[in-house]
């Protein structure tokens, strides 16, 4: 057996590998999406925040927090000063 061909073999078993690994890369991808488009697909039919969206293992929409907005301080609150004077007459 000669160099050569044992090169030859060598570099026919990595591209094997490397097709088998980009293979199974493609496959999970497929698999991903699937996963993706039946969430999306539950969510449309029954609702975002349906029992079926939960049992998906995804958090209903209506169990999130409401965002709240910031109040804005007075700025004699944020100095803790009092803007009401008596006046003395």
């Amino acid at each position: 057996m000669s160099i050569d061909t044992s090169l030859e073999k060598r570099t026919k078993r990595v591209k094997k590998l490397i097709e088998t690994r980009d293979m199974a890369a493609i496959a999970e991808w497929e698999f991903q999406n699937f996963l993706i488009g039946a969430k999306l697909q539950v969510q449309a039919q029954y609702g975002v925040s349906s029992n079926e969206v939960q049992s998906l293992g995804l958090k209903k929409k209506s169990e999130y927090k409401l965002a709240t907005g910031s109040k804005k301080a007075d700025e004699g609150a944020l100095y803790n000063i009092s803007f009401n004077r008596q006046s003395n007459s």
